[in-house]
């Protein structure tokens, strides 16, 4: 599934509704995003201290992976359908864990998903989610007077640009131009606190990503 089409379609259609941009289907409010994010951290150190012993462990891994997707929440209607396709590929990805024996490595996991293409996709367009996410945020903590529309700009162009052509990256730029904010999205998030809690964020799904690029990497 083809998560930057969906978030560019998205992106028409806040265009076109923008009285509704507020609803509350939009985005948890500030105390209960707050708190999920912090769960989030949690889930991902949890997964960190893992790595050494048993590698990365898939059922964690994409337990974290479906809890991040709330990071994108505060971006409202244009990532609506992207966050969609992340649920969708990371239901997908816990199927695949579960229909044959368990596994128990994400290196076991990867070798299932390569019998079945869409797996492999599945895989992947869930670490370019998790990478835009991550350098979307990263851009906000480390670049105090970047707009949300360029910190989406510059973790499109890093993480998911380069997969696809002319006219979807036409459409996924006009629609950060929908985009909150950085005032807004701080109101959303947690006021004075989001940059913080974003860079604890960043920090701790880091591990995984950087291993999960690494198996991939290994199988080309």
């Amino acid at each position: 599934m083809n998560p930057l089409l969906c978030c560019a379609t998205g992106a028409i259609f806040a265009h076109e509704s923008r009285v509704h941009t507020y609803t509350r289907s939009m985005h948890l409010g500030p105390a209960a995003l707050t708190a999920a994010l912090s769960r989030n951290v949690e889930q991902w150190d949890a997964l960190t201290e893992t790595l050494g012993s048993g590698g990365l462990e898939p059922t964690a891994f994409l337990a974290s992976a479906r809890a991040s997707i709330v990071l994108l929440k505060p971006l409202g209607r244009c990532c609506r359908l992207l966050r969609r396709s992340m649920t969708a590929d990371i239901g997908a990805l816990e199927r695949l864990a579960t229909s044959r024996d368990p596994v128990s490595g994400m290196g076991a996991l990867l070798g299932e998903a390569e019998s079945d293409d869409a797996g492999v996709q599945a895989l992947v367009w869930v670490f370019r989610g998790l990478s835009f996410a991550t350098r979307l945020a990263e851009a906000l903590v480390t670049e105090p007077g970047c707009t949300t529309t360029s910190a989406a700009a510059g973790a499109y162009d890093a993480t998911l640009a380069p997969h696809h052509g002319a006219a979807m990256r036409t459409l996924y730029r006009k629609g950060t131009a929908l985009l909150p904010k950085r005032s807004k999205l701080r109101d959303r998030v947690a006021g004075a606190r989001t940059e913080e809690l974003l860079a604890d964020w960043c920090r701790a799904v880091q591990p995984a990503l950087v291993t999960l690029h690494m198996l991939c990497a290994e199988r080309g």
